[in-house]
């Protein structure tokens, strides 16, 4: 009987964290669309998971200050990706919500700049790591 309730309270604090990491999402997606801002981040990091997915770290920049972030992708080829620069939409409420576009790549260097990199970024990525 004791195990069954320990099964219990195991399984529903699962669900209870599933549950918040989806409200949480959902949130920072609405915040993101109501107070949108695009830039350019840069990603700087990768980690391969076992789901076969990878987790894709990224920073950029707003209002003199860096954030980094992370996101999920399954369609992320580390050759093509590492080190380079991409669309990011963040919210000006909480700059810190952030979603990067893997699929818009960002070359232009006038955009870099503008957006605070400098094109020998890849000694400042080195402490990120």
């Amino acid at each position: 009987m004791k195990k069954y309730r320990v099964g219990i309270i195991v399984l529903s604090i699962g669900f209870l964290l599933f549950a918040i990491a989806v409200v949480q999402n959902y949130i920072e997606k609405k915040e993101i669309k109501r107070n949108k801002y695009i830039t350019v981040g840069k990603v700087y990091k990768y980690n391969n998971t076992r789901r076969g997915a990878d987790i894709i770290y990224y920073y950029y920049n707003y209002n003199g200050k860096v954030y980094k972030s992370d996101e999920l992708s399954k369609d992320f080829l580390i050759s093509d990706k590492y080190l380079t620069y991409f669309e990011v939409e963040i919210s000006t409420e909480n700059p810190s919500y952030s979603r990067i576009h893997l699929d818009k790549k960002i070359t232009d260097t006038l955009k870099i700049k503008a957006a605070g990199f400098s094109l020998d970024d890849d000694k400042k990525d080195k402490k990120y790591n």
